[in-house]
């Protein structure tokens, strides 16, 4: 039917279907063209917005570190960083904050490439663009057409997980390895095998490996699957359960031994001393106050009687993680009022806050009064668009957690919960709870961004035809 201007006149069941209604029913091969060319046209322009000024606008504090442990890896220095011994003479510092994962695809690539930084960066696009297209495909096949443009659509326009692809960062290596974690359990718990058991363990040990927030992922859930198959007497799955946590521990277990061998310190990272000293505790105290950051974590650490240096990077002997713990658990319990209130204040920044690494990636300036009251004819401008741009991910955001609470209230009624979104939603909330307070960086929630997303779009199967849109959501149960 062509359209004229008497087509508007025609009562509402003659007229044309709304672009929208195909648009969301058209095939798989348009939505992947789709998706898939708006994750390339905004990732490529960020890329090469920032490799105008590539060390500025790719690398924060993190990233220095891992850039360091790579180059030492290739010297053959191992995973280790300089260290300034007392008389003066350097030496070599086992790594045991960060996990060697990142560093070695890093070391990979400068081996390859000669290029460490862009050839890690557009790695992390490739794999941020790959990951839009899966998510399309996945969502599709279990929950409908227009979901699967709608979750793939999400991510493509996800300005936090584009501005964090283009930093040396690990986040946009680790969430994709969160998110085949969770299609292998959820695929586990209705088709249990050995295979995809071993699989799925190996790739939360490699998650570990590169971000240390999911060591205990392959044991938690092998106990889940564990008891889940003793009650149902399925041995596949009690076999199932027994190679996961296997291929999950045995990864993490050896780098815990090899920090023991190599440092005498058994443990997987020293990140959560650290955090609980010179993070909780410090925001705490400085809350309580009023003092700056920075003298709030000076006096703490001068209350161990242990450099910051050490307490971040070194074994300590058991007297001293003694010491660097009460100092810490003290403070928070003296200041303990400042403590829920900053604990609260910067757990809301990490869900609801906007990131602003998406500034630092184009050149903009931070936002301050200063920059707003400035002559300059660039500045007078750029405010406006940093602004834009926070908002944008601002109501991204919540357009996001509305359809999550839509799937949640959707799957109260009926009382089932498929289990692909039972997945997705307890590995977001297995990454997102414990980064809750301080630092209270929003980048600390986005590995649990497209778990959400399938979350979300589990519930636009009913949106047009309830009974076909049940089957949708619940046909995980089946697959």
């Amino acid at each position: 039917m062509s359209v004229t201007a008497d087509t508007w006149n025609q009562p509402l069941a003659l007229r044309p279907t709304w672009t929208w209604r195909r648009i969301a029913h058209a095939s798989l091969p348009v939505h992947l063209g789709i998706v898939l060319a708006v994750a390339l046209i905004l990732r490529a322009t960020c890329f090469i917005v920032s490799n105008v000024d590539p060390v500025p606008r790719q690398m924060e504090e993190d990233s220095y570190g891992y850039v360091t442990l790579a180059s030492n890896l290739l010297l053959g220095n191992g995973f280790a960083r300089a260290h300034a011994a007392p008389g003066g003479e350097a030496s070599w510092l086992p790594e045991l904050c960060r996990t060697p994962g990142y560093p070695v695809v890093v070391a990979f690539l400068q081996r390859v490439t000669g290029q460490p930084l862009a050839a890690t960066v557009i790695a992390q696009h490739v794999v941020s663009i790959a990951l839009c297209g899966l998510l399309t495909v996945i969502c599709r096949r279990r929950f409908g057409a227009p979901a699967g443009l709608v979750a793939g659509g999400l991510l493509a326009l996800d300005f936090h997980g584009v501005a964090l692809a283009n930093m040396l960062l690990t986040e946009a290596f680790f969430s994709p390895l969160l998110f085949l974690a969770a299609l292998g359990t959820a695929r586990l718990l209705v088709r249990p095998s050995q295979p995809l058991a071993l699989l799925t363990g190996g790739i939360i040990a490699a998650s570990a490996l590169i971000k240390p927030t999911t060591w205990v992922l392959a044991p938690i859930l092998g106990i889940g699957l564990l008891i889940l198959g003793a009650r149902r007497r399925d041995r596949s799955m009690v076999l199932a359960a027994v190679t996961l946590v296997l291929a999950g521990a045995v990864p993490v277990a050896a780098w815990i031994n090899r920090n023991g061998q190599v440092a005498g310190q058994y443990t997987f990272s020293v990140i959560p001393r650290y955090q609980l000293l010179e993070e909780h505790a410090t925001g705490a105290l400085a809350r309580a106050e009023h003092l700056p950051l920075e003298e709030a974590r000076e006096r703490l650490v001068a209350a161990t009687g242990i450099s910051a240096q050490r307490i971040r990077y070194s074994a300590l002997s058991a007297n001293e993680e003694a010491r660097v713990r009460n100092v810490a658990l003290e403070t928070i319990w003296q200041n303990r009022s400042a403590f829920v209130v900053e604990t609260a204040l910067r757990s809301t920044n990490t869900l609801f806050g906007p990131d602003k690494n998406l500034l630092t990636v184009l050149g903009l300036p931070p936002l301050s009064l200063h920059v707003f009251g400035s002559d300059d004819a660039s500045l007078s401008v750029s405010p406006w668009l940093s602004v834009g741009l926070l908002i944008a991910q601002v109501l991204w955001l919540g357009a996001l957690y509305a359809l999550v609470l839509r799937t949640l209230l959707q799957m109260v009624r009926p009382r089932r919960v498929p289990p692909l979104v039972w997945t997705c939603l307890a590995l977001a909330a297995f990454v997102i709870l414990p980064s809750l307070g301080a630092p209270g960086e929003p980048r600390y929630r986005w590995p649990a961004i497209p778990l959400l997303i399938i979350v979300g779009v589990a519930s636009l199967g009913n949106t047009s035809e309830a009974a076909r849109g049940r089957a949708a959501v619940t046909s995980v149960t089946e697959d």
